[in-house]
């Protein structure tokens, strides 16, 4: 018996969107699990849209679920950011922080399955809570910065208005008892 899966190749080009949602073309290449089985795709040969591959996929090692969740990564990164480079600056903290585990270089630090990512992807949509946040009106701020002078001011004038000591004699002498 032939056991065949299908490799997923996700990019950008893949995913349509339309009238009833979004659909992916292209489902990628049929691999099969016994070895000697040539009549799906040839053994030992990287197949694959390279700027879209995992580090693993690229170098011919084995490939999982988990490569699909770099791909995932990437098409995320692009969808965001509309640049190919996954340049995560500027995108929301909880968002950048699912893309970029989707693209570790390692496959065992990336998420681990597709509802892992989904979770945490529902998670990073949630909004935050915000912490309130106590503003002091803009008159208050000009106060304070005038009672600041006023205080300044008045330490400048006390130090100039001390008497000075008077200057003592050319002469002088001290007695010892």
């Amino acid at each position: 018996m032939i056991i065949l899966y299908w490799k997923i190749l996700l990019k950008p080009a893949n995913i349509m969107i339309i009238k009833s949602g979004v659909k992916v073309l292209d489902f990628g290449l049929a691999k099969s699990q016994t070895p000697s089985d040539e009549t799906a795709t040839l053994s030992n040969v990287v197949m694959g849209t390279p700027a879209y591959m995992a580090p693993e996929q690229r170098e011919g090692r084995a490939s999982d679920v988990r490569t699909d969740l770099y791909a995932l990564g990437l098409v995320l990164a692009e969808m965001a950011t509309g640049k190919r480079t996954p340049a995560l600056d500027g995108l929301p903290e909880r968002f950048a922080h699912v893309v970029e585990r989707c693209l570790e270089t390692d496959p065992d630090a990336r998420w681990q399955s597709a509802s892992d990512v989904r979770a945490e992807l529902q998670w990073a949509a949630k909004p935050q809570p915000t912490r309130p946040t106590r503003r002091m009106p803009r008159g208050i701020w000009a106060l304070a910065a005038l009672g600041i002078a006023a205080v300044a001011a008045a330490g400048i004038l006390l130090w100039r208005r001390q008497p000075q000591a008077p200057p003592l004699p050319s002469q002088f002498s001290i007695t010892l008892a």
